[in-house]
């Protein structure tokens, strides 16, 4: 009886061990997964604008990093102001080859609150009046 109990002891937290092992060795730990826009967009420093729609947060960080993106719509009008206003630790580049509108923290300053180390925030112009808006939050 004392044998078996001490094998249930010894042996429960080795497969514990190796079960988490597992998961840290295979990447599925680290898949990404939805989550929260509050947290994903507060780790960027920042808050979800409040006339952003069709929201898809993502955790995509990994084992020693942590990362976050963020998909929107928003009304194309005045959408670099609004983004500015949500994001106050950004600015907005003066030219951008992949986006229509492109902002970045400032190298200049801290860390974002939040955490981050780096924002990006890109906007693509659709036709229909809207601004497809895609931010991401990460540390290097």
């Amino acid at each position: 009886m004392t044998r078996g109990i001490v094998t249930a002891v010894v042996l429960a937290p080795l497969c514990f061990v190796g079960l988490v092992a597992y998961e840290v060795l295979s990447g599925k730990a680290f898949e990404p997964h939805k989550t929260g826009c509050a947290e994903a967009t507060g780790f960027a420093g920042g808050r979800m604008p409040e006339e952003a729609t069709d929201k898809k947060c993502v955790d995509d960080g990994g084992w020693l990093d942590q990362g976050y993106t963020v998909e929107s719509r928003m009304p194309r009008e005045d959408v670099a102001a609004k983004l500015l206003k949500a994001f106050p630790r950004t600015r907005q580049l003066p030219d951008s080859y992949e986006w229509d509108l492109e902002f970045t923290n400032s190298q200049e300053t801290d860390r974002p609150a939040g955490g981050a180390s780096h924002i990006e925030l890109g906007v693509d112009y659709e036709e229909d009046g809207t601004a497809s808006v895609t931010l991401r939050a990460f540390n290097v």
